[in-house]
C-alpha cells in the first residue's frame, strides 16, 4: 500500500506508535526535514518505501528555505519537491499571491534544473496551473495532492502536456462528487490515494481509501 501524501513528522509527534505505510512524506521547514529524514531512514530499514519531499508551501512562506532546498537537491537527499503551489481559499491567502508566485517559481525552476517531480497543493487557483502548464510539462511528473477539481479539469491538465497524477483521500471517504467523478473517469494509472495524515485522516485509512478508488473504478 502506497500513501502518496502524508507528513511523517507530524504523524510521529501525534502518535509515536502510529502505523506507517510506504509513501511520500512532505516537510517545509529545515528542522522538520532533518527529523523527517531520520524517521524515514528507520522506516526504510523496516522495508518500507519512503520517498522524501521538501518544498515551499503556499502557507507561511519562508523564501529563505530556498537555499536549504537547493542544498538537498545538490546532495540528492529528496525524491520530490513539494508540496508547493497556490492557495487562494481565503482573503488572507489571496493577499500573499505575490509571495506564493515567487515560491512556486523557485520550486518549478529547481524541478526542471534537477529533474525532480513536484507535489502540487492547489485551492481556488486552477488558472495558475493552466498558466504554468508549459513549465510543468517539462518536469518528470506532477502529483496533484488532494485534487479539488473534476475530471474535465484533470483531462485539460493532461491535454496541456503535464505528466500528471491525481491523488485523493478524505474527499473519496466523504463521497465528494468531484473526487468520484475523477475516480470514475480518469485512466486508472493516473489515480493515486493519500491520507495527508495527520491533517485529513489517519494513516490506517489508506486501506479504505484504496478500496474506494478500486470499487468506483469497477462500478
Amino acid at each position: 500500500m502506497f500513501d502518496s501524501h502524508f507528513h511523517l513528522v507530524q504523524c510521529w509527534e501525534k502518535d509515536k506508535n502510529c502505523t506507517f505505510y510506504s509513501g511520500i512524506t512532505c516537510a517545509h521547514e529545515k528542522e522538520e526535514f532533518l527529523l523527517q529524514e531520520k524517521l524515514a531512514s528507520q522506516l526504510i530499514e523496516k522495508g518500507l518505501d519512503i520517498k522524501l519531499a521538501f518544498g515551499l508551501h503556499p502557507w507561511n512562506i519562508d523564501l529563505s528555505n530556498a537555499d536549504f532546498l537547493e542544498g538537498l537537491l545538490k546532495d540528492n537527499r529528496i525524491d520530490y519537491i513539494g508540496e508547493t503551489g497556490f492557495d487562494f481559499y481565503t482573503k488572507e491567502l489571496k493577499d500573499t499571491k505575490e509571495e506564493q508566485e515567487k515560491a512556486f517559481n523557485i520550486c518549478l525552476n529547481f524541478a526542471f534544473q534537477y529533474n525532480k517531480p513536484l507535489v502540487i497543493h492547489n485551492r481556488k487557483a486552477l488558472d495558475k496551473i493552466y498558466e504554468y502548464s508549459t513549465g510543468l510539462s517539462k518536469v518528470p511528473h506532477v502529483i496533484f495532492h488532494a485534487f479539488p477539481f473534476g475530471s474535465r479539469e484533470a483531462f485539460e491538465i493532461l491535454r496541456k502536456g503535464v505528466n500528471a497524477y491525481f491523488s485523493f483521500g478524505i474527499q473519496a471517504l466523504k463521497g465528494s462528487k468531484k473526487a468520484l467523478d475523477c475516480i470514475q473517469n480518469l485512466p486508472q494509472e493516473r489515480l493515486r490515494c493519500e491520507t495527508d495524515a495527520p491533517y485529513q485522516c489517519g494513516t490506517e485509512l489508506i486501506l479504505e481509501i484504496s478500496r474506494i478508488l478500486e470499487y468506483n473504478r469497477k462500478n
